[in-house]
């Protein structure tokens, strides 16, 4: 069986992803334009899946989306062109979240001569046992996906609940790794599981203990930044302490105790825009689920749902273990 092994730390840049080799830092813009300096560092495959490498998303960044108003790029849907930005900060010495993921996905199509999608397929929805119809980033080429998708809804000013669009899952050009893949949760919860597995299947187990390792240092600038940007991950966090927070490989680590929720410490968590949030418990053996169609991220009364969720699940699994 395959298991992924973790990339070598310099192979990011260059031979694998050329296009990320000597990109730019964005600092400022004067009246003739974009202001940048030299980097010195080169972007690895830790700082891709940590969002520590710098690159951003142009609509979360002010000074990334005054530059992409510039450039005045045509539209396009391939990843090397969608995501051909100047860094925020030198790899390593800031946190963002941003298209790290997406290049990261172009590393494992490029590194495994399929395309993501295929990949996907193969190396980790067939070992979990998952049947067809497997996820797709290409959701118009599935009829039988796309007659079962939910509406996606956002709250109006008046407290209703409206139709609305959230324009991923139906790239027809590329697949993007950081975000557009279509599924149905059982596909989801199928890797959760594998996760906290006694016997895991798509990877190893010392594989795993290190993608619950902390990432970032404590003295690292990466971290204050981390703890600014909560808006980013407060939702899928739950109400941890920002001091308790860093990154792992597969996302948010949680190092402290969310009392409120009876959340124990050690989980590792993350989400997405439409109020889906899940989270790993290696030590506790457990994994779980939450998800909408509903926006914006972090809408109040979805988050008041998903922390009533999460204050039933821990409390019933503390009960179960007295």
């Amino acid at each position: 069986m395959h298991r992924s092994r973790t990339p070598h730390p310099r192979r990011a840049h260059s031979r694998i992803l050329p296009e990320l080799a000597s990109r730019p830092i964005l600092e400022s813009f004067s009246d003739s334009g974009p202001v940048y300096r030299p980097s010195t560092t080169p972007i690895t495959a830790r700082h891709l899946l940590t969002h520590t490498s710098g690159l951003g998303y142009y609509f979360l960044h002010p000074l990334l989306t005054k530059w992409a108003n510039h450039a005045q790029r045509p539209p396009t849907n391939l990843v090397v062109e969608k995501y051909n930005y100047p860094l925020l900060f030198e790899p390593g010495e800031g946190w963002q979240y941003g298209c790290g993921l997406d290049w990261a996905g172009v590393a494992v199509a490029r590194i495994s001569g399929m395309n993501l999608e295929d990949y996907m397929i193969e190396r980790i929805w067939k070992p979990v046992g998952r049947s067809a119809p497997f996820p797709t980033f290409h959701l118009s080429r599935h009829s039988e996906y796309k007659a079962r998708l939910l509406q996606m809804v956002k709250r109006s000013n008046t407290g209703r609940l409206e139709p609305a669009e959230l324009p991923v899952g139906d790239n027809p050009d590329d697949e993007e790794g950081g975000a557009g893949l279509t599924m149905t949760m059982r596909d989801f919860t199928a890797v959760l599981a594998d996760l906290v597995s006694g016997d895991p299947k798509l990877l190893t187990p010392a594989t795993i203990s290190m993608a619950f390792e902390p990432q970032i240092p404590s003295s690292s600038p990466a971290i204050p930044m981390l703890k600014q940007l909560r808006p980013a991950w407060d939702m899928v966090s739950g109400p941890v302490p920002s001091e308790s927070v860093n990154h792992g490989l597969l996302g948010l680590l949680l190092q402290g105790e969310a009392p409120e929720i009876k959340q124990p410490a050690g989980l590792m968590v993350w989400g997405g825009a439409a109020n889906v949030l899940w989270f790993v418990g290696r030590e506790e053996g457990v994994a779980g689920c939450f998800a909408t169609q509903v926006l914006p991220l972090g809408e109040q009364r979805v988050k008041e749902l998903a922390n009533a969720w999460r204050r039933d699940f821990w409390g019933g699994w503390r009960e179960g273990r007295a």
